[in-house]
């Protein structure tokens, strides 16, 4: 018996789902060990979505291609980035950069497809909501007793709730992807008292935690989503209900605020001091080196995966007065990274896909009502936070963020959040039932290398 679309897509969606998950964990970790794991389980993820894809295709002997101007352009980015992978190739860089490229786009793809309703949306976000709320309890427990776990974790002077290393920009751009998700999620009508009062809950433990990680670009990008979650949904609403979600986040952040607001103050005006201890004087050095860099190849730029290498050319001779880093693998600046890499080509196609995106999903919040309204705002917000956030960071080229990110992409891409019906076109496959080992094996071999 040939199993069922339906069949394959929930199949997809608990590939999502567990990839997500597991990539999610190791930003918590403190060692090594969850750099390393991190992209390869993120890139294993895509494999195992691409792998249960074609054997659908075999299986059901057809498979099916979207056909609009949005799809078209992310499509474009498999030959954009196997070209900038072949032209700049670097064993140490390239293979990497390519296999995390490859794996964004087939999230896109998941995304479109294995979604084909807001029933299945919202499975989405309740899963994402358990996650933070398993993240959020182990970010407490870092916060609050350090001394009591049976792993080490590094807090620094500051006290500031860690990830990766100390690190808190992954932790806090997590959170901001998901905070809009959590507030669809509350804000939906027809739930219990009992359901509305665990979405707040939820949503007030993770702006606290935001404001605790005291990353201030991550607090920006929080607060430009919610503007936009309430710009399109909030004039649809019962204003108290508005007022009631809009005074638990400023109790959970007054709360969080009390223990950290004197150094979270000092954060802040660091930022524009003039002293080497400004971060804001480190990133100037970035910006300036890919900019000259930019400039120095602006149509095809240096190829995947070349920044860190390529901003030691381009550098200023002075950066070590700023206490900048030696080794500077992002641009802290995703706009910029993207033009260092892939010159004007990757970028115009990088921001037209953004802007039929946005306004897509835009435009469906205008005309929708209920659930899907809150679904595409929640989406729309999401996208809108992490690119303000990643003007001044790097967690979009980071799994869990990145899977997230490119993931909602889909979702505004997909039937679910459309006016109109989408087109496809079929291609016939005409393949016995036996070569459906063929994906199997192949995903093997490839997993094993």
């Amino acid at each position: 018996m040939t199993p069922s679309r339906l069949d394959f897509d929930t199949i997809l969606r608990w590939c999502i789902v567990v990839t997500a998950g597991v990539v999610a964990a190791f930003i918590l970790v403190n060692s090594t060990h969850s750099g390393i794991a991190k992209a390869p389980l993120f890139v294993l993820g895509a494999l195992l979505i691409v792998t249960v894809v074609v054997l659908r295709a075999v299986l059901e002997r057809q498979v099916n291609f979207p056909v609009s101007t949005i799809h078209l352009l992310v499509a474009l980015h498999v030959p954009l980035v196997l070209a900038s992978a072949y032209l700049s190739f670097d064993p140490v860089y390239t293979p990497d950069a390519l296999a995390f490229a490859l794996a964004c786009i087939v999230f896109f793809f998941a995304g479109a497809g294995a979604f084909p309703s807001t029933l299945n949306i919202r499975f989405l976000f309740g899963c994402l909501e358990w996650i933070t709320v398993a993240l959020c309890i182990v970010g407490a427990a870092q916060f609050f007793f350090p001394e009591n776990l049976p792993l080490v974790f590094y807090l620094g002077a500051s006290h500031r709730v860690p990830s990766l290393l100390g690190n808190s920009a992954s932790f806090s751009s997590f959170l901001i992807v998901v905070v809009p998700v959590v507030l669809a999620r509350a804000a939906e009508p027809g739930i219990s008292r009992a359901q509305s009062r665990f979405h707040v809950a939820v949503l007030a433990a993770a702006v606290a935690l935001l404001v605790s990680t005291q990353t201030r670009s991550s607090i920006a990008g929080w607060f430009v989503s919610v503007a936009a979650f309430a710009a399109m949904t909030l004039r649809f609403k019962k204003i108290a209900k508005g007022l009631a979600f809009t005074l638990v986040t400023v109790a959970g952040i007054l709360v969080v605020l009390t223990f950290v607001v004197p150094r979270f103050g000092a954060r802040v005006t660091q930022t524009f001091n003039k002293g080497p201890q400004s971060t804001l004087a480190r990133r100037l050095y970035f910006w300036e080196a890919g900019g000259k860099a930019f400039v120095a190849s602006p149509l095809v730029g240096h190829g995947i995966g070349s920044f860190e290498r390529t901003v030691f050319t381009y550098r200023s001779p002075d950066y070590w007065e700023a206490a900048s880093e030696d080794v500077v693998p992002h641009a802290h600046n995703e706009v910029l990274e993207i033009a260092v890499e892939y010159g004007l080509c990757g970028l115009i196609l990088s921001l037209a896909v953004i802007v039929l995106l946005m306004k897509k999903g835009i435009s469906y919040t205008r005309s929708a009502s209920g659930w899907d309204r809150l679904a595409a705002a929640g989406l729309v917000s999401s996208v809108i936070g992490i690119a303000v956030d990643n003007l001044a960071n790097v967690t979009l080229r980071e799994p869990p963020v990145a899977l997230i990110v490119w993931l909602f992409l889909g979702l505004l891409a997909s039937p679910a959040l459309s006016l109109r019906p989408s087109r496809r076109f079929a291609v016939r496959l005409p393949l016995p039932n036996i070569a459906a080992l063929i994906p199997l094996v192949v995903a093997v071999l490839i997993a094993m290398v």
